[in-house]
């Protein structure tokens, strides 16, 4: 599969606690973000989840403007 949101075989998935620690963000300020949709992220049936790889374009991209 190719294109920018393909998976990466080994990719490291997050939890939300996972997330918010490594962006170093309260739990509660990345489930806001989740709720506007200011944040990549994956759901799980009623889980959230992150991909490391899109947090950190994410991160490249909020940091360029």
């Amino acid at each position: 599969m190719t294109g920018t949101n393909a998976p990466v075989a080994d990719d490291v998935i997050y939890t939300a606690d996972e997330a918010a620690a490594y962006l170093r963000l309260n739990r509660q300020t990345l489930y806001n973000m989740v709720s506007r949709k200011a944040i990549p992220f994956l759901k799980a049936g009623r889980a959230l989840r992150f991909r490391k790889s899109e947090l950190d374009a994410w991160l490249e991209a909020s940091a360029k403007k």
